[in-house]
């Protein structure tokens, strides 16, 4: 049988593989041309939260340039357009791919802090009860 907590972790971790682990599904498709600045599409695998969205717009490492997932629009449709180079347009939707990677990572590493954390606070709250017990246990014939 399942405890409450363990029923807790399982739905956690339901909500946290749902938008953890977003992908590009599919392959990127070129909208727009000016010059040799483009404006790609990829879609999404599921909608990100707004957790994912600013880890995802934060990125750990990043290109400094038009490509950097800051100037990326989220679309209702769970497409993600962003600007790209006409020479860079193979290195730009692999470094998309990474900044997708690289806020999984992140939000699934909050959440397993988040979990951790509770766990400890549940366990303190467990001994601190269990020490309750004996306490009144030892002065119930008094």
């Amino acid at each position: 049988m399942l405890s409450e907590y363990n029923v807790y972790l399982f739905k956690r971790g339901q909500a946290m593989s749902e938008t953890s682990n977003i992908k590009r599904v599919g392959s990127a498709e070129v909208i727009s041309k000016d010059g040799d600045d483009l404006w790609v599409r990829i879609q999404l695998s599921a909608t990100p939260n707004a957790e994912w969205l600013q880890r995802f717009r934060d990125p750990i490492s990043c290109q400094t340039n038009q490509t950097h997932p800051s100037n990326a629009r989220l679309n209702s449709d769970n497409t993600l357009d962003f600007k790209a180079t006409m020479g860079g347009l193979e290195n730009d939707i692999k470094w998309m791919d990474k900044y997708i990677e690289q806020a999984n990572a992140a939000c699934i590493a909050k959440k397993a802090k988040e979990l951790s954390d509770r766990k400890r606070e549940d366990e303190l709250k467990a001994n601190k009860i269990e020490e309750l017990k004996k306490i009144n246990e030892s002065i119930k014939d008094i």
